[in-house]
């Protein structure tokens, strides 16, 4: 996670289920950096920093289509 042009938080995890495909992979470890991400963002909001918007970065291209399509992408 940056802010600016520093690293505030960087992690590295072994992800805790198997998964049948890369974009379930994906999608998974989107999944699991969302709580870090909220709390990051609730904690700097009450520190006085004004977030316009966080964006977590996704390079799969079935786990894009899934976000935008839904169930139909498949």
């Amino acid at each position: 996670m940056s802010l600016g042009k520093g690293m505030i938080v960087s992690s590295s995890l072994k992800q805790k289920l198997n998964t049948q495909s890369s974009t379930e992979t994906e999608l998974i470890a989107a999944n699991d950096s969302m709580p870090l991400l909220l709390w990051t963002n609730n904690f700097l909001h009450v520190q006085g920093f004004n977030l316009n918007e966080t964006v977590l970065h996704q390079d799969n291209q079935s786990a894009i289509l899934l976000k935008k399509n839904g169930r139909l992408s498949g």
